[in-house]
C-alpha cells in the first residue's frame, strides 16, 4: 500500500503569505479614516497649533471669544492717529472726529478741546492787563505799544491776514465796568485799520490794534483783554 508525506509550504510559500497580509495590513490602515468629531481640544498637545499651522483669514470675529482682546494686547503706537473717531480722548491728532479732548491736532473736530491746532490752523491767545503788559500768553505775542489810554498795538510774530481775531475783555487785575472791546490786523484793507499813525511798520500785516473803552463807549479807557488769534 502506497503512502504518501504531506508537502511542507516552501520557504518561498511562506515568504509571499507574510508579505501578502502585511501588503493587506497596509492597505487596510492606509484606508482607515479618523471619525468625525473625534479629535478635541484634549487630543491637542499644548501649542500644538502654530501660527503657520493657521491660514491667513482663518481666525475671524466670530473665532473670537467676546473680551479676549484687552488693552494690554493692542500697540499704543498705532492708536496715535483717530480717524472718524466719535470720541478721542489725549489723541495726538483726531480727525472728523465729533468730539477731540486735549488733542495736539483736531481736524474738522466738531468739539475740540485744549487742541493747539484746528483744521490745520495754529490757535494762539494772550491776556493782556490794563497798563499793557502781558500777563499770560500761548507763545509768540508781544506788546509793540500802548500810545494812548484804551490803545494797544499787539505784535503778533506772524501774519495776521486771513486769520480770526477775537478780543473779549478780561479781569487782569481790573474788574471794573466797561465798555466795548475791539480789535482788527493794523493795515488798510477792508478787514483793518490804519495804524501807520502810531508807526508806518505797524502796518506789515503782523500786527493787531485792539482798543477798549469806558462805559460811555465813546471815550477810549485802559482796560485788561483776551486776543485770539486763529
Amino acid at each position: 500500500m502506497r503512502t504518501f508525506r504531506r508537502a511542507r509550504p516552501s520557504p518561498a510559500l511562506v515568504i509571499s503569505i507574510i508579505a501578502l497580509i502585511i501588503a493587506m495590513g497596509g492597505t487596510a490602515y492606509a484606508g482607515f479614516s479618523v471619525p468625525r468629531n473625534s479629535i478635541g481640544a484634549k487630543q491637542l498637545k499644548k501649542n500644538a497649533v502654530t501660527n503657520t499651522k493657521i491660514s491667513n483669514g482663518a481666525v475671524t470675529d466670530s473665532k473670537i471669544a467676546k473680551g479676549t482682546i484687552t488693552g494690554d494686547k493692542i500697540k499704543l503706537s498705532t492708536l496715535e492717529t483717530v480717524p472718524s473717531a466719535n470720541t478721542a480722548n489725549t489723541a495726538t491728532a483726531a480727525n472728523h472726529a465729533t468730539t477731540a479732548d486735549n488733542a495736539t491736532t483736531a481736524g474738522t473736530a466738531t468739539t475740540a478741546g485744549n487742541a493747539t491746532t484746528v483744521g490745520g490752523k495754529p490757535i494762539r491767545w494772550v491776556l493782556v492787563n490794563a497798563t499793557g503788559s502781558i500777563v499770560s500768553q500761548s507763545g509768540g505775542f508781544s506788546i509793540a505799544d500802548h500810545p494812548a489810554a484804551g490803545e494797544y498795538i499787539i505784535a503778533a510774530g506772524s501774519t495776521v491776514t486771513g486769520h480770526a481775531i477775537v478780543a473779549s475783555d478780561a479781569f487782569a487785575s481790573d474788574t471794573s465796568k466797561r465798555g466795548v472791546t475791539v480789535a482788527g490786523p493794523c493795515g488798510t484793507g477792508a478787514d483793518g485799520i490804519g495804524c501807520a499813525g502810531f508807526s508806518s511798520a505797524f502796518n506789515d500785516g503782523t500786527h493787531i490794534f485792539v482798543g477798549t473803552t469806558a462805559t460811555n463807549n465813546s471815550t477810549t479807557a485802559d482796560h485788561s483783554f483776551y486776543l485770539l488769534l486763529y
